[in-house]
């Protein structure tokens, strides 16, 4: 008899968003808080997992879209390298997060070889609830950061909310 899978979210609005992305129905989401188990979200199948980066690469993996973690070694290291960048360096220092992400994007469409990958799709839930309170000159400085995000919003099902309006400039 197969387990039972679960994906306990814990608050994990990161996970909620690549979760419908991913249109996963044969797992049982948990949007519960659960203070019995580990602060962060968990994944529980025959073994349990826990860590937003580590939950997130299960639940793909599980999914149809596996193609999202990278169809060769190089790429999924790259995916990995840019879901621990979100969860490691994100929440340390946003602006230089910002920065970095938005010189990386300089001549690129995507962050990996020019395709959707599991790691747009993260930084686009990390990005999502900060982009709207961004200044014109935040805007300004982070031009290839907002085009990127506007191609995320428009080509992808993890948006929550309406499309955010990226104009640069004040309407009048």
């Amino acid at each position: 008899m197969a387990a039972t899978e679960v994906v306990h979210l814990n608050g994990s609005k990161q996970l909620d968003c690549l979760i419908r992305q991913l249109d996963i129905n044969s797992i049982k989401i948990d949007k519960k808080k659960c203070t019995s188990l580990n602060e962060g979200p968990v994944f529980q199948s025959n073994s349990s997992v826990s860590g937003l980066a580590a939950v997130a690469r299960a639940l793909t993996k599980k999914s149809s879209q596996s193609s999202l973690l990278g169809t060769d070694v190089l790429e999924q290291a790259e995916v990995d390298q840019w879901l621990h960048y979100c969860v490691s360096q994100y929440a340390i220092d946003k602006s230089a997060a910002w920065k970095a992400m938005n010189d990386y994007l300089n001549d690129k469409v995507y962050f990996i070889n020019n395709k959707l990958t599991l790691a747009d799709i993260f930084v686009y839930t990390f990005l999502e609830r900060d982009l709207e309170h961004f200044t014109a000159a935040d805007k300004e400085s982070h031009s290839n950061l907002l085009r990127w995000f506007d191609l995320i919003q428009r080509t992808s099902k993890v948006r929550q909310k309406p499309p955010l309006l990226l104009q640069r400039t004040p309407l009048y």
